[in-house]
């Protein structure tokens, strides 16, 4: 998957490749983590652009979409929130799919 996916994505699967793009350039050397964590992130990320988020649930599934994508590695685990999410998409990439759209102009700011 390349820039042109990503940049045809609905907003908010563009919105958690974003969140988890900024999740992983702040954790350094983490290379993936659980998905509460980048929930926690896609949350305050939708706050910070007035956006309304999508519940919790939604958000579960939009990983297992993005994972069935080829953007995302999603691990199995019992309960959503712990498995472990890493992106399968270069950093870079996300972010020059992106910058061209005034929402996410804001949000990677900085991550170029």
């Amino acid at each position: 998957p390349g820039v042109d996916a990503i940049r045809t994505l609905p907003q908010h699967q563009q919105l958690v490749l974003c969140a988890a793009v900024q999740f992983f350039r702040s954790q350094k050397k983490k290379k993936e983590a659980p998905a509460s964590a980048l929930a926690l992130r896609y949350f305050a990320l939708c706050k910070e652009a007035g956006i309304r988020s999508l519940s919790l649930g939604e958000l579960h599934a939009m990983v297992v979409t993005l994972a069935d994508q080829g953007m995302l590695e999603a691990g199995q685990a019992r309960d959503p929130s712990k498995r472990k999410v890493s992106l399968r998409v270069h950093e870079k990439n996300v972010v020059f799919a992106l910058q061209g759209v005034r929402l996410f102009r804001h949000l990677l700011n900085g991550l170029e």
